[in-house]
């Protein structure tokens, strides 16, 4: 059963890096700091990591570069007004008291005006396209009266003519069985 148990510091790593409290021989409490950053671990062997960057037949290749990177850089131009800072304070102060200023409801006015422009322009716009289309359908709809009266004529038409024409087939097709 002993050999389950895990130690301490396996459960508890991220505590490795940050200081740690121990107990001196003489009995007394002590804090041992921890270590700054990771500590490269040192394989012995770095000549051979040389080794193999060398090709069969001998000749050494350089390592891949990796990619530079490259900086560029921009010019801002600051507006060095004290009206910028005079703004920012203003804005402060009306957001930190407790009762508003009467600047900011006139500029809630003025956005709500602004908002309620916007709004009764695109009622116009809609509206106006709303009366183009219902003409359109009006005289669409005249259109297809028009054309069902059209149609109503031509079955009159064809009714009409039908005892003519079946008549006609008749008397061609009587000479040609007596032939």
């Amino acid at each position: 059963m002993p050999e389950d148990r895990k130690c301490l510091g396996v459960l508890q790593s991220s505590m490795q890096s940050q200081s740690r409290l121990s107990v001196t021989p003489n009995g007394s409490l002590q804090l041992h700091p921890g270590s700054r950053g990771k500590k490269r671990k040192s394989t012995g062997n770095e000549n051979l990591e040389r080794v193999k960057a060398k090709r069969k037949d001998g000749i050494f290749e350089d390592p891949v570069a990796k990619k530079q990177k490259t900086y560029t850089s921009v010019h801002v131009q600051t507006d060095s007004s004290s009206s910028s800072t005079k703004d920012a304070d203003s804005i402060i102060n009306m957001l930190t008291s407790d009762t508003p200023p009467p600047e900011y409801w006139e500029a809630l006015a003025e956005k709500r005006r602004e908002a309620l422009e916007d709004a009764l322009d695109e009622n116009y716009k809609l509206h106006s396209e709303n009366t183009n289309l219902k003409e359109e359908v009006s005289k669409l709809k005249e259109d297809n009266k028009l054309m069902e009266e059209m149609v109503n004529e031509a079955k009159q038409l064809a009714l009409l003519l039908q005892p003519i024409v079946d008549e006609e087939e008749e008397e061609t097709s009587e000479p040609e069985a007596t032939e």
